[in-house]
């Protein structure tokens, strides 16, 4: 004869009344909405990069539907964008984390000085060109010290950070530095940039949410990152398109991030990087008018990734 304890007789008596009951509360429902709201995080990466970049991601948060952004600390219009962030009432800035530094004329290095961290800069000084690059010749400690040093920075220059990402997923896709990723995360207590579970394996990046939530720490339920989970537009006439496609494919009781690079085309843009036009095309359907009515219609939540700081902290784990 089967005899059960008690709480665990309650549990399952309830589970049979209450299908929800016994079941850990979803991250929609613990940031205070109804088990089925479709919340997004819609953030503006690459703030700090240039002044082109700053301008169209602050005007995308002050009079568009972006909610948040994230700092390239090693980059040099940081302190245009930290003027910004630290004049606002709810500010809501990030630090993503840079190990390389794409364009070919516009170049940055670390922040400690290749003397510092020699395997994190080529032979100009410069943070490598992309991911393959770094992760040939990082050296771990290296990465996790010059990592924190950017977090350092942005403390130290005014910001109260509100999540840590990454540019162009140099830690969250290696096989270790992810570990990099994570313990950052705990030594600050933020929320990170999550993939899906779907995502990660897609990756090839295994399934890393679980230990980070085990651990306390935070982050949304889906990325949309690349072909994921809707290929990319294909070519600039396709982008609107696109992103309407998006917003009517999010899934009812998730947290949802999805990040764009918007900027002003011009000069600067134009000499920077070969996708100036996509980056204006980015900023111009965050500030129109037909987003922000299609948001309101099929009831999407806005917010930044500050509520999720405030109930990772609060949490206390």
């Amino acid at each position: 004869m089967l005899v059960l304890r008690p709480s665990l007789a309650i549990c399952l008596w309830a589970m049979a009344i209450i299908p929800s009951a016994c079941v850990a509360a979803s991250l929609v429902e613990r940031l205070g909405f109804a088990p089925d709201a479709k919340v997004l995080i819609i953030n503006c990466d690459d703030f700090g990069m240039s002044h082109g970049e700053n301008q169209a991601s602050m005007n995308a948060i002050a009079n568009g539907v972006a909610t948040s952004a994230t700092l390239m600390v090693p980059c040099p219009w940081i302190l245009e964008a930290l003027e910004w962030a630290n004049q606002r009432p709810d500010p809501c800035v990030g630090v993503h984390l840079t190990l390389t530094s794409e364009w070919k004329y516009f170049r940055w290095g670390p922040v400690l000085g290749r003397e510092v961290v020699p395997s994190l800069a080529d032979e100009q000084g410069y943070l490598y060109h992309g991911c393959e690059e770094v992760w040939q010749h990082g050296d771990p400690d290296e990465v996790y010290r010059e990592c924190r040093a950017q977090v350092e920075r942005a403390l130290a220059l005014g910001l109260d950070p509100t999540h840590l990402d990454n540019h162009m997923g140099s830690l969250q896709t290696h096989p270790e530095w992810w570990r990099i990723y994570f313990r950052l995360a705990r030594e600050f207590n933020l929320p990170l940039r999550m993939a899906s579970r779907e995502l990660y394996l897609a990756l090839g990046a295994g399934d890393r949410r679980a230990e980070y939530e085990q651990a306390g720490i935070l982050g949304p339920d889906v990325l949309i990152h690349g072909n994921y989970p809707l290929p990319e537009p294909d070519g600039l006439e396709a982008v609107p398109a696109y992103y309407e496609a998006v917003l009517r494919w999010l899934r009812p009781g998730t947290v949802t991030e999805l990040y764009l690079h918007c900027a002003l085309e011009g000069p600067e843009m134009q000499a920077i990087s070969g996708s100036h036009a996509r980056r204006q095309l980015d900023h111009d359907w965050l500030v129109s008018a037909e987003t922000r009515k299609l948001i309101d219609d099929l009831g999407i939540k806005l917010i930044s990734y500050r509520p999720i700081r405030d109930l990772q902290r609060a949490s206390g784990k």
